[in-house]
C-alpha cells in the first residue's frame, strides 16, 4: 500500500474518532450545563471550599468523559494534569480539561468549556472544544483543518491594530511578582494601540475567537 493511501486511511479513521470524541465532549458539557446557574452564586470562604467545588465540576464531566473516551481508544493513556509540561511517553494519550474556565462556571459567568485532545506519539491528532452555553463545537483534525460546527474556520484579515480587538489572559495566582508586573505592563502597552483589549480566562476561548475571526490578535 502506498504512503498516500495509508495516510488517507489514517485520516478517515481519525475523522470517525473525532466524531465520537465530539459526542463525548458534548455529553459532558450537557452535564455541566445542568449544574450551571442551578442556585445562587456561592462565595467560598476558604480555598479548600473552592477547590472542593471545582473538583465536583471536574468529576461530573470526567464521569462521562473517561469511560466514553476510553471506549474509543482503550489503550490510550490519560494525562491526569492538563497543565503538565514536557514530552509524553510513547503511544496515544488523552489530554482533557473537563471544565475549562471552572471558576467562571461556579460564579455564573459564561466563559467556560469542555475540551479533549488526543495526542499520538507526542503530536496532537484531534481536538474538540464544546461551549455548552452557545452550543458551539470547535474541532480540529490533523490533515483536515479546523472547523466550527462543521464550517471551516478563517482568521481575521485586519492588519491595523488600531481597528482590531486584541485579547490576553492573566498571570496564574501562583506566579511570582515579576511575571504579574510584566503581564500588567503588556496590557498597558496594548491599550495604547488596540481598538479594544479583552483580558479574561481561560485563554482557550480567546484562541477560539481568533481562529473564528472574531478577535484579531492574542498575546
Amino acid at each position: 500500500m502506498s504512503a498516500t493511501l495509508q495516510t488517507a486511511e489514517v485520516v478517515s479513521f481519525d475523522a470517525d474518532l473525532l466524531a465520537g470524541t465530539a459526542d463525548a465532549v458534548r455529553a459532558a458539557g450537557s452535564a455541566l450545563l445542568g449544574r450551571f446557574g442551578e442556585a445562587e452564586v456561592v462565595r467560598y470562604e476558604t480555598r479548600e471550599e473552592l477547590m472542593r467545588a471545582l473538583a465536583a465540576n471536574d468529576d461530573t464531566a470526567l464521569d462521562i468523559l473517561r469511560p466514553r473516551l476510553s471506549q474509543l481508544r482503550p489503550d490510550a493513556g490519560w494525562v491526569e494534569d492538563e497543565l503538565d509540561g514536557g514530552a509524553l511517553p510513547p503511544g496515544e494519550w488523552w489530554v482533557v480539561d473537563p471544565a475549562e474556565g471552572n471558576v467562571n462556571h461556579l460564579h455564573g459567568l459564561p466563559e467556560w468549556a469542555v475540551t479533549a485532545t488526543l495526542v499520538r506519539e507526542n503530536r496532537p491528532v484531534l481536538t474538540v472544544v464544546h461551549l455548552p452555553l452557545t452550543g458551539e463545537t470547535y474541532t480540529a483534525l490533523t490533515g483536515a483543518g479546523a472547523h466550527l460546527d462543521g464550517r471551516p474556520l478563517h482568521v481575521s484579515q485586519t492588519a491595523d491594530l488600531g481597528l482590531g480587538i486584541a485579547a490576553t489572559s492573566q498571570a496564574r495566582p501562583d506566579e511570582d511578582e515579576e511575571v504579574v508586573r510584566r503581564v500588567g505592563s503588556s496590557i498597558t502597552a496594548m491599550l495604547l494601540d488596540a481598538l479594544v483589549v479583552r483580558v479574561a480566562v481561560p485563554a482557550t476561548l480567546h484562541l477560539l475567537n481568533v481562529a473564528a475571526g472574531r478577535i484579531d490578535a492574542f498575546w
